[in-house]
């Protein structure tokens, strides 16, 4: 995920289940609950942060492909 400027992504998105990326996000989500457990932090409320952050992004994409969408319709 790109942090500086998500809603850059959603002009390369096809349609909105691309956007969600859940493949993705599991592998984001393994990825960071194995850093956490290798630097002893909770890998459970790492894991809610993670998820929080990128619904948030996923959110934040979702409405930057809906303009996107209805400009070229």
């Amino acid at each position: 995920m790109n942090s500086g400027e998500p809603h850059h992504n959603a002009k390369f998105q096809k349609d909105t289940e691309d956007v969600k990326a859940p493949k993705r996000i599991e592998a984001v989500i393994q990825k960071v609950r194995t850093i956490a457990d290798e630097n002893n932090v909770n890998s459970d409320i790492v894991e809610q942060v993670y998820r929080t952050m990128i619904s948030c992004f996923i959110n934040h994409e979702l409405i930057h492909h809906s303009k996107i969408d209805n400009k070229q319709g």
